[in-house]
């Protein structure tokens, strides 16, 4: 599209733009994120699985649903869907310039993540969705998305310690931030990992009187992993058991799923019209959740490969737990990229503790900000004593590593979604394989 040099010549930080600006364009537009059901996703992690599954949920229940997700993994239009579908060159094009045309009366530019966020609500409201799914790109309380004034439900996955140098330093702190999309009356629904969480968004929700349903490790039992599946049962708040299945071996997956049912269960609750039959909707999303891939997610891209876009110590630490759990057995090679503004140095420890881990390729993430592969191979080799090799061909990089695990063992890619993205192109597939 000829858009894209112009987009990807804005800023491109998150939260860097003028909020009052972005607010003066949607008001142009007439406020096309007011025209739908708004559901709003923030966390650290498993943020992306949960909206892909509730999105399922929707569309089995023939709810008109868009879908806001970041980054992307091969094209931009991954990053707005509607009803399973993404948005076409020409309707993203033809909203671009639309959009554009307003700069000329003497707002500002958007950032880069401002302009596609407010594509997406024009295409959303272009497309008469009942509800759309939005997922924050940082934080809460500054992100982009968070213009809503009273959205359906304010979703909140797993949180840890990520962008530190913007959202603090602690869970606590972190957790308010992502708590800042709470809004007065509407329900909330959150993992609740850590007493430092549960604290923050309690009282944030209290003071906003949003009803709070919070998804607990016990909600969960009898978690089986075996062949590309994880079978798990999840208690439901409204008494309900669900035996769900998976079909991916990704551990974390447990919770995002658990939380998406939780979220659906509320919907049922508080939406009109939403489906009742008590049947219907728990074999609705069961199969919904059963059919349900995203991609990047320990994704099988192979025999003996995988992607995993895990870019945090804790994403890292639940990509260590599947591989224990399910490929523990097999020699594991690594092709490892990682953005320089993570702590890597954690994800790094986090992953030569891993006992069958034998040889790790570095390399780039096909992304700009890649961090440097020298100092990423002292961290290896201070932590570690095994096979590495280091280039900044990520083509050369799939080479080595398939040719390594040729008879034998397993490669995961890791460290980056926009690795797992450069991994996908290269293997000639597209974001939905």
């Amino acid at each position: 599209m000829r858009c894209l040099d112009y987009l990807y010549h804005l800023p491109r930080g998150r939260n860097s733009g003028n909020r009052e600006n972005l607010i003066k364009i949607l008001q142009k537009l007439d406020n096309p994120q007011n025209e739908f059901k708004y559901i709003h996703v923030a966390g650290t992690n498993g943020k992306g699985s949960v909206c892909k599954y509730l999105e399922n949920c929707l569309l089995y229940f023939n709810q008109d649903a868009g879908l806001f997700t970041s980054p992307h993994l091969i094209k931009i239009n991954e990053r707005i869907r509607v009803n399973g579908v993404d948005i076409a060159d020409k309707d993203f094009e033809r909203i671009f310039y639309k959009v554009k045309e307003y700069m000329q009366e003497g707002l500002s530019y958007p950032t880069f993540f401002e302009f596609i966020y407010i594509i997406a609500m024009v295409y959303f409201r272009e497309k008469q969705v009942r509800f759309a799914i939005i997922e924050a790109g940082l934080g809460g309380r500054q992100d982009t998305t968070n213009i809503i004034a009273s959205p359906l439900l304010s979703i909140i996955t797993a949180i840890s310690l990520d962008h530190t140098e913007i959202l603090g330093n602690s869970l606590g702190l972190i957790a308010e931030e992502k708590a800042g999309i709470l809004k007065e009356g509407c329900p909330v629904i959150y993992y609740n990992n850590h007493e430092a969480v549960q604290l923050a968004i309690n009282k944030k929700a209290q003071a906003l009187d949003c009803a709070i349903y919070d998804l607990k490790d016990s909600d969960i039992e009898n978690i089986n992993i075996c062949s590309k599946k994880i079978d798990f049962l999840f208690n439901s708040r409204y008494h309900i058991k669900y035996n769900v299945s998976l079909k991916t071996n990704a551990l974390y997956q447990v919770i995002n799923s658990s939380l998406s049912i939780l979220a659906i269960e509320v919907m049922k609750a508080i939406v009109e019209d939403f489906p009742q039959d008590d049947i219907f909707f728990r074999e609705g999303i069961l199969q919904s959740l059963e059919k349900t891939i995203w991609p990047g997610r320990l994704e099988a891209a192979g025999e003996r490969l995988y992607i995993d876009g895990a870019h945090n110590e804790a994403a890292v630490t639940a990509f260590t737990d599947s591989i224990k759990n399910c490929f523990i057995k097999d020699d594991l090679y690594l092709i490892f990229a990682v953005g320089k503004e993570k702590n890597h140095e954690a994800m790094i420890r986090v992953l030569c503790k891993l006992p069958n881990l034998k040889g790790v390729v570095i390399t780039e993430t096909g992304a700009p900000g890649s961090a440097d592969l020298k100092e990423l191979q002292e961290i290896f080799e201070e932590n570690w004593n095994g096979l590495i090799y280091s280039t900044y061909n990520i083509n050369e990089a799939l080479s080595e590593g398939s040719r390594w695990t040729r008879d034998s063992g397993i490669l995961c890619c890791i460290g980056s979604l926009y690795l797992a993205g450069s991994i996908k192109q290269i293997l000639g597939g597209t974001a939905n394989d």
